[in-house]
């Protein structure tokens, strides 16, 4: 991004974490019925327009500004979402609870701070 750039500033994308409602995608669809009542489901269509939407956003921006990967290696993972007991509702939303999902998300930074200094020393 140029203009914090030209203020010595540095940014990076996080990927969304996948969802996995019982929807052909794995999003939550407002108006579908009872959605939170069913369990978390496996994604059945990997189509993920946000990811898609990000990369192409930062493409279309010629910047070289790094992704932290997370929906591919979060999309398998229907089976850690929890059950809310206090609002009892299936919460599928984009937290899964996993205890690598945080080495993920600090190796990606990692990974895009190394990417940065990179481009920085040519």
């Amino acid at each position: 991004m140029p203009i914090l750039r030209s203020h010595g500033w540095e940014t990076m994308f996080r990927e969304t974490e996948h969802q996995h409602f019982a929807t052909s995608n794995g999003y939550y669809e407002e108006g579908v019925a009872n959605l939170t009542s069913r369990p978390c489901r496996p994604i059945v269509n990997n189509s993920d327009y946000r990811t898609t939407e990000l990369h192409d956003l930062v493409r279309s921006l010629n910047e070289t500004t790094p992704i932290i990967a997370l929906e591919e290696a979060t999309r398998p993972l229907h089976y850690m979402h929890g059950f809310d007991v206090e609002r009892s509702i299936y919460d599928c939303t984009h937290y899964t609870f996993t205890p690598w999902k945080h080495k993920l998300t600090w190796q990606g930074i990692l990974d895009g701070l190394r990417t940065l200094n990179a481009a920085a020393l040519v």
